[in-house]
């Protein structure tokens, strides 16, 4: 396999190094495997980058893609379209691992931000879990370069900082605390946010007539969503339950009484009372949100073991954390929310919270070289 893999590094290097030979464009491309929509990140970034040079170009390759699933073909054709892009552009924007970003000899004066998909890290990922449940095989982090050439990766605190240096296993230097574009969007009140809401609501009606709660669990390769604790006790007389599966999640329950919305997380804040999450990094942008959150971790012994854990809510945030939903509910219903916690929270995984986050990163983008 090693030799195979060593082969096929070499034959993209090799065709890569004739794409190197155009010119260079005016031009920024953003690579993304997470969904086959444009990243609401990516959309806020393109804005202030243009905002400060009305000429560049902004190329897209967004394709959902499970490099563990994905057929070669699908795996192939991103990757020549990525290529493709990176060798015309001055500077490139990924929010996840990408198979060409890593493996390729780049430029010199080619500017690699690796802005992630989330706001910071509950659970371990990356370098942190080789081996693990959830994780790459040490093997095949080495053989394809796994986060390598990034020129800076861009987090929302001094606590994020470490871990995703460690994540990444980058220089520290090179993670650099000037915030997410999305986390822009999360702290601000505009039109789009309530234009949102007015469609949610046009889309879902029941959601205006109840208290709506927001279920928003992280993806478990061989798990699917748990919600029989969640169905015995909310009174949906009084509840909506909404439910926010990962886009790779394959085993959604089939009820009635909840609602199953494919829409952005983002979106979803903008109708939700609560928000419910167990290790996902919602947890991080319901706080940006200022929405009251809880963490509902029912195998938290087990995840901790397997997966690994940056943060451990129960130990570190007691009182909005909770092992069984009865206790989370019950909160609920007395309506003292510990906001103080949530403050502590928010205090120190959100720093850059000033509204200038797509401007320190679209300016980091054109000036890192």
């Amino acid at each position: 396999m090693k030799i195979l893999i060593a082969l096929g590094r070499l034959c993209l290097n090799t065709l890569y190094y004739f794409l190197r030979l155009r010119p260079v464009k005016n031009r920024v491309c953003m690579l993304s495997r997470e969904s086959d929509d444009v990243p609401a990140d990516f959309l806020l970034l393109e804005k202030e980058l243009l905002r400060i040079d009305g000429s560049l170009e902004i190329v897209y390759v967004c394709e959902l893609l499970d490099t563990k699933h994905a057929g070669i073909i699908r795996i192939a054709a991103n990757t020549l379209k990525c290529m493709n892009a990176l060798s015309l552009s001055k500077a490139c924007v990924a929010d996840t691992y990408s198979l060409p970003v890593s493996i390729l000899r780049h430029r010199r004066e080619l500017v690699i931000a690796q802005i992630w998909h989330a706001l910071g890290a509950v659970k371990k990922f990356g370098y942190q879990c080789l081996d693990k449940e959830g994780g790459r095989s040490s093997s095949s982090a080495d053989a394809l370069s796994m986060h390598k050439n990034y020129t800076f990766v861009t987090c929302a605190s001094t606590a994020t900082k470490e871990i995703y240096a460690d994540a990444f296993r980058i220089e520290s230097e090179k993670v650099r605390v000037i915030g997410m574009p999305r986390l822009d969007y999360l702290i601000c009140d505009s039109q789009e946010k309530e234009l949102k809401k007015s469609l949610l609501y046009q889309r879902y009606p029941t959601l205006k007539d109840k208290i709506n709660i927001l279920y928003a669990p992280t993806f478990r390769e061989n798990d699917g969503i748990k919600l029989d604790e969640i169905l015995h006790y909310v009174d949906f007389e009084r509840y909506n339950v909404i439910v926010k599966a990962h886009v790779l999640t394959q085993d959604k329950p089939d009820c009635s009484r909840v609602v199953f919305s494919d829409e952005s997380v983002l979106d979803l804040f903008s109708v939700a009372n609560y928000v419910i999450t167990d290790y996902s990094s919602v947890s991080f942008e319901a706080a940006a949100a200022k929405k009251k959150l809880f963490f509902y971790l029912y195998d938290l012994d087990e995840y901790e073991r397997e997966r690994g854990l940056n943060i451990n809510p129960l130990r570190e945030y007691p009182l909005i954390s909770c092992k069984d939903f009865q206790n989370i509910y019950a909160k609920i219903e007395s309506k003292e929310y510990p906001e103080n916690e949530l403050v502590r929270f928010y205090s120190r995984f959100i720093e850059t919270d000033d509204g200038k986050c797509c401007e320190r990163i679209a300016n980091a983008l054109l000036n890192s070289r």
